[in-house]
């Protein structure tokens, strides 16, 4: 789907899992099974985007609404072949791998690759600039800083939006590497977005935990080894496309951009010409007088 972008406008009243089945059928993606998502999104366009990025968009706008949270992937398996949307919960049963029984190693890292502790925007057409940080983490980690400038639409929220930055930054990412084994094919083939459950005296992880990557080596006819990439509550992504609703409002449904009628500056309010657009009344009365003399001429 990243390969072949596009525009997609959507009336508002689609829910995320029907905006998914337009977007699978127009990049011939083969749609699997759709869970319903249950709340409905307003009107978006978006242009020239990736397809996969549309969808997630639509999941975590859905999140933002219902709180329940919705993962896209894609299933092999013959019952469900094809794209899936299904939601992100805690099973009532699942597959357990434990030390020395099923679990044959396991890792626990820590990166700061993607950390900051310092959050400075600055908006250069007013000058206003704004900092936010963590006092403890920059004494732990020194200062590490996201700069930033943003345009007018952000001027009004730099605060709240450089507290939020702030607390994306702040996250210290961690990845949990397993690797078990499955004999006799007890155990089903698994997915990126199911649960297993992990028991390690090493890394302590302890828990439920998201499967983020998978790979199934067939070592034999009764034995497959197994290596995940796992987490205990992924974060959903940031909305890809901000902008979505409004452009929905400047663009056609065929992507064709809404020429606006514009004001005159010289008779917007508040620019020291006039604090109305209208004429005042004497100026109206002079005005229609003029007409009508046209009018008894036969100017007009």
């Amino acid at each position: 789907m990243a390969k072949n972008p596009d525009d997609y406008y959507f009336n508002g009243g689609f829910t995320a899992s029907q905006r998914a089945e337009e977007v699978l059928k127009n990049v011939g993606v083969v749609r699997g099974k759709l869970a319903p998502t249950g709340i409905t999104l307003p009107a978006s366009f978006y242009k020239a985007a990736a397809g996969d990025q549309v969808i997630i968009d639509g999941l975590v706008k859905t999140a933002q609404g219902n709180s329940k949270k919705y993962w896209l992937r894609f299933d092999a398996s013959e019952e469900h072949f094809g794209a899936t949307i299904f939601e992100r919960k805690i099973p009532p049963y699942m597959w357990a791998f434990q030390r020395g029984v099923n679990m044959t190693n396991a890792r626990y890292e820590e990166s700061l690759e993607e950390h900051y502790n310092v959050v400075k925007l600055i908006n250069r057409e007013t000058g206003k600039t704004v900092v936010r940080f963590d006092k403890q983490a920059v004494a732990d980690f020194g200062a590490r800083t996201r700069f930033e400038e943003v345009d007018k639409d952000h001027a009004a929220t730099m605060e709240k939006d450089a507290m939020e930055m702030l607390k994306e930054g702040l996250k210290i990412k961690s990845s949990i590497g397993i690797e078990g084994v499955n004999d006799n094919m007890v155990m089903p083939i698994f997915h990126v977005g199911d649960v297993i459950y992990v028991e390690d005296g090493v890394t302590l992880a302890l828990g439920p935990y998201f499967i983020r990557r998978v790979e199934h080596t067939f070592v034999s006819s009764k034995r497959i080894t197994l290596v995940f990439d796992v987490e205990a509550a992924p974060d959903l992504p940031v909305a890809p496309f901000d902008s979505a609703e409004k452009d929905a409002t400047e663009y056609t449904p065929d992507g064709k951009q809404i020429k606006k009628e514009t004001t005159p500056t010289a008779v917007k309010t508040g620019k020291g010409v006039s604090e109305t657009p209208k004429y005042q009344v004497e100026m109206e009365q002079v005005s229609m007088k003029l007409q009508r003399l046209d009018k008894e001429s036969g100017m007009t």
